[in-house]
Formats: C-alpha cells, structure tokens, sequence
C-alpha cells in the first residue's frame, strides 16, 4: 500500500495549484488531526508532506509514459498554439474523457510543486535519512536543478502572474 502522505497525493492531484499551494499546511494539520482522532496514531506533519512530494513525483515520472497518449488526444503540432490549459483543445473531453485535462493539470501542479515547495532539498534530506538508516551509502550526488535554459524561459517554471493558468 501507498504511504498517507501518497493517498493525500492520490486525493488532492487535481486540486487547483493555487488552492492546493495555499491550503497544504491546513489539510495537512485537519488530516493528522482527524486521522489520530479516529484511532490512527499521531503522524508527524513533515514526514507526510515529504510523502506527499515524493508521490508526486513518482506520479510526475509515470506521466511522462502518457506523452505518447497525450499526443494522440492533442496532436504534437496544436501545442506551439496552445496558450494555456483552458485552450479548448486539451480543456474539452477528448472521446467523451477528461483524461487528457487531468494529465495536462497534475504536470502543471507537480511542475509548481517542484518550482515552490523546495523538492529538491527535501528529497535529498529523506535520500540521506534513508541511506543512513540503512547503513548505505549514498549512490547519487546531491540534486541540483541547474540547467543551460534559463528557467523563466519554461512556461511552468515562469513567475507567477506572467501565467496565471498555470
């Protein structure tokens, strides 16, 4: 079975990033809160939130399997005219489906989760728990995210406000 913070994850992905962004610390706070309350133990806030990221990002790493899907849905050559995830070209059902919307929306999320909530050192640091717990060493250098791009360059990278529907 899935971590808490991984169920969270499953149950929230599609929320909109700003009300998600905005609402963490709370919906986390009422989870543990109410988890404890009907006889789970008591979860620690931090370790569920890094639960939480890394579910993301294994859902973030399956997603790029669907490219190919999401291609069929919206052909490759409609994205450079594509504008923003409200376009009706990707925001409609395709074949009476919202799959490829939900797809679109969860890259969007997980793209401002790892620009915003500080992914990169937090998985580190639970890459560094882990490996000291289990007596290994670390097989991978530290993250980095540098990049030859500038990063603003990248539509889901750039400030906020410059794409509100992102």
């Amino acid at each position: 079975g899935a971590s808490m913070g991984g169920k969270l994850w499953w149950w929230l992905y599609c929320c909109e990033y700003d009300f998600l962004n905005e609402h963490i610390d709370g919906m986390l706070d009422t989870f543990i809160v109410e988890y404890q309350r009907h006889g789970g133990p008591l979860v620690e806030k931090e370790e569920l939130r890094t639960q939480f990221i890394i579910s993301a990002m294994c859902q973030g790493v399956g997603l790029l399997g669907a490219v190919p899907q999401i291609y069929r849905m919206c052909p490759k050559k409609e994205w450079p005219t594509i504008s923003d995830r409200r376009d009706p070209r990707i925001a409609k059902n395709v074949d009476g489906k919202n799959t490829l919307r939900v797809y679109i929306g969860t890259f969007i999320n997980i793209c401002h989760i790892i620009r915003d909530w500080d992914v990169a050192n937090r998985i580190d640091m639970w890459v560094d728990e882990w490996t000291a717990a289990a007596c290994m060493p670390r097989k991978l250098p530290r993250m980095s995210f540098g990049t030859s791009v500038p990063v603003s360059t990248i539509p889901a990278f750039r400030s906020p406000g410059q794409l509100d529907y992102l």
